[in-house]
């Protein structure tokens, strides 16, 4: 679940919303860099080794790190300074979306783009697609800052906040090898 959701409810109930749990969801929310799934939690890490962690949950006690992707390695080319990820479920199938700041094929900072990665095995996280800054349906896309996804009807989508125009991208997930 995005913690952007906990925003929402910690908007339309301000007693919520004082609490320190409100706090710490509202700073991961800010950064963008926590997603969870049932489980598992994915978190962006846009360091040196630019790229996500996937981290076993099951255990509430003893969270355990279980796999890791990084930029330019097993079909990974969109985790460059890696800076928003959420999940999604398609199907049987669990997913990430992450938004990176820099275009991993130009080496480009001022470029950015997504990566799709499929979860449903969370010890081998698979890249599905990736779209880079200029490719179709994907310009101006430099400077993405995070990823929120939702469904209306059938349909999956993922929002991404630009703040290279103040504005936003709204892209289909519903064919995750496809995202348009």
């Amino acid at each position: 679940m995005s913690m952007a959701v906990f925003g929402f409810y910690y908007a339309a109930t301000p007693a919520a919303g004082a609490t320190m749990l409100s706090r710490i969801h509202y700073g991961f929310a800010l950064l963008g860099v926590l997603a969870m799934a049932p489980g598992i939690a994915i978190v962006a890490t846009g360091g040196a080794e630019s790229g996500i962690q996937v981290i076993d949950l099951s255990d509430p006690t003893n969270p355990t790190g279980v796999a890791s992707a990084i930029d330019g390695a097993n079909g990974f080319d969109q985790l460059g300074l890696a800076w928003g990820v959420d999940t999604f479920v398609i199907g049987d199938k669990t997913y990430a979306i992450v938004v990176a700041k820099v275009n991993h094929v130009t080496n480009d900072f001022t470029a950015a783009g997504i990566q799709v990665i499929d979860l449903s095995d969370p010890a081998n996280p698979t890249a599905v697609a990736s779209r880079n800054e200029g490719d179709p349906g994907f310009e101006d896309f430099a400077k993405a800052i995070a990823v929120d996804t939702f469904i209306i009807s059938d349909k999956t989508y993922a929002i991404v906040p630009i703040m290279n125009d103040d504005g936003l991208r709204v892209i289909d997930l519903s064919d995750p090898a496809n995202p348009t």
